[in-house]
């Protein structure tokens, strides 16, 4: 319904777009700051009851940021990547990846696919999830995205880096 009503919008000449879905029950939406007004009005009267305005500097991951990727493309232009030798998944795509270039300019203006890259990654067998950052964000995504039976970490600090670390050595030990 979300998307459906962007697209109407969109049809109508309006800058906003879906710029991450990060779970599979929360869209965040991003274009000119008139047009996501007109977007939350449209979402509400579709009967959309919760939306939170986020503080942002700019429409991330939208079409709005092509000047970026065409800068980012031109920096990029020399530069080479190796094939990853273990899979790396892309929250643009919401699957594994092997273009790096390719994936990081597409990254730009595409929106994200949280949800759909962390239940690939599961289906994949992927069992331990360890979020590096300030906060637990992405571990509250998680929480709502997989299973019970996936462990979820999260490293904010050099004493939780030092903790997660031995949990899963003890938990290796354990295993063998």
């Amino acid at each position: 319904m979300v998307v459906a009503t962007l697209e109407k919008l969109q049809a109508a000449g309006k800058r906003v777009y879906p710029a991450n879905f990060n779970t599979f029950n929360q869209l965040v939406i991003g274009g000119i700051e008139a047009d996501v007004n007109d977007a939350m009005a449209a979402l509400t009267e579709a009967g959309v009851s919760r939306m939170v305005e986020l503080p942002v500097s700019g429409a991330f991951h939208t079409p709005l940021l092509q000047t970026a990727a065409d800068q980012l493309a031109v920096r990029l232009t020399d530069e080479t990547f190796n094939t990853p030798e273990f899979a790396v998944y892309s929250n643009t795509t919401g699957k594994k990846f092997d273009d790096v270039k390719a994936t990081l300019l597409q990254q730009i203006t595409s929106p994200t696919y949280f949800a759909q890259a962390l239940q690939a990654m599961v289906d994949d067998g992927v069992d331990t999830l360890i979020e590096f950052g300030p906060s637990d964000t992405l571990m509250k995504f998680a929480k709502k995205i997989v299973g019970k039976d996936v462990k979820r970490y999260c490293v904010k600090d050099l004493a939780s880096f030092n903790e997660v670390r031995d949990m899963l050595i003890a938990e290796q030990e354990t295993v063998q």
